[in-house]
């Protein structure tokens, strides 16, 4: 009987916080965050750049507000995009995933500067030598795979 009066009351705490938009507290003072990592490959690059995810900052009211107004008038909804002096940059939760990318681009803008021929040639021969490490060993398949069965085993112990 004791125990069905205080999950009675718990749930009652339960309802009456999220009325009023207030959390739990935890159990525990001292809880660890779990660490959750981001890989973000920047347009023509061939880093790998390791972000995490507690770092981050939410967008707040403003996003809210935002998304909001395009709920509620969506014949006047704001079209939003990319400031064009911003470099751009894919993200990706897998490093495996994001390694690939990173060669698939580098590949791509590599072959473009190739196909532009001899006013390309001066950019390529600068591009290879600034990107020489990640292009030569970094970003072969052997390396990917390797990584990728160090993370497997990691995350299988």
């Amino acid at each position: 009987m004791e125990a069905q009066i205080t999950r009675r009351k718990r749930i009652k705490e339960d309802k009456n916080r999220i009325i009023s938009g207030k959390k739990r507290s935890p159990k525990k003072k001292n809880v660890r965050k779990p660490f959750y990592k981001f890989y973000k490959v920047f347009k023509n690059d061939t880093a790998v750049i390791e972000v995490s995810v507690t770092d981050l900052r939410p967008f707040g009211d403003t996003f809210l507000q935002i998304k909001a107004a395009c709920c509620l008038n969506r014949s006047h909804c704001t079209a939003f995009s990319v400031p064009q002096d911003e470099p751009a940059f894919c993200g990706f939760v897998s490093r495996i995933d994001a390694m690939e990318y990173a060669k698939a681009g580098a590949l791509k803008y590599i072959s473009e500067l190739i196909d532009e021929g001899d006013a390309g040639r001066e950019r390529l021969l600068l591009y290879r030598e600034a990107h020489y490490d990640d292009l030569n060993f970094n970003l072969t398949d052997r390396h990917i795979r390797q990584i990728e069965m160090e993370l497997n085993m990691h995350s299988a112990a």
